[in-house]
């Protein structure tokens, strides 16, 4: 049986931290990428279409995935946690209309969000607690990428991906993070219309 992993703090006191925290990462991220390439002829250029912006938040994830898995930390947490299924299948996929999959991403990524701050309420390593806060601000600023593409936002906080599960550990909602983002998310801004090259 799992240990379990309890800490009073709560986690609604570092919302606005999370952020604020999230705009500047991505704002740092993409003025790293925009400073050090030079756009070829015919590339889009929004830095949010840059896929190494989406590839760095992939890293990051499984990082964190790693690093938790490394120090045995799988807790059982006092409380289920609802989580996006990860697994895709491209061909049907590429078959949905562009809405359909715009607010399966958004739902899951709400979901993800939600998911890091009810953990981090009882998590007492400080450690885990930072690789939750960063990976929250992570699916934050993933979320304004979407908007900056003018992808519809989902119509209510409600809204949930067509397929969840139930998960009571900090390593499990990590491993689903990772997957979401390699998965679904990349997807999504892979075909992103506002990032297909303009035809001269």
């Amino acid at each position: 049986m799992g240990n379990y992993c309890f800490h009073g703090r709560s986690s609604k006191d570092a919302v606005n931290h999370y952020e604020e925290m999230s705009v500047s990462r991505l704002f740092a991220l993409l003025f790293v990428i925009s400073g050090y390439t030079k756009p070829a002829r015919g590339a889009p250029l929004r830095p949010v279409c840059d896929p190494r912006v989406m590839d760095r938040f992939i890293k990051e994830a499984r990082d964190a995935e790693n690093a938790v898995k490394e120090r045995e930390e799988a807790c059982v947490l006092p409380e289920d946690l609802q989580l996006p299924v990860t697994n895709v299948n491209v061909m049907e996929w590429d078959a949905e209309d562009s809405r359909t999959k715009e607010e399966e991403v958004q739902a899951g990524l709400s979901l993800l969000s939600q998911a890091m701050l009810a953990a981090h309420g009882h998590v007492t390593s400080r450690a885990t607690r930072q690789h939750l806060e960063t990976a929250h601000s992570n699916l934050r600023s993933i979320a304004q990428i979407l908007k900056s593409l003018n992808m519809q936002e989902i119509g209510s906080s409600d809204s949930q991906p067509r397929r969840t599960f139930a998960a009571r550990s900090v390593d499990e909602l990590l491993r689903v993070h990772t997957n979401f983002l390699r998965g679904k998310v990349k997807l999504l801004l892979s075909a992103a219309e506002a990032c297909r090259p303009e035809r001269s």
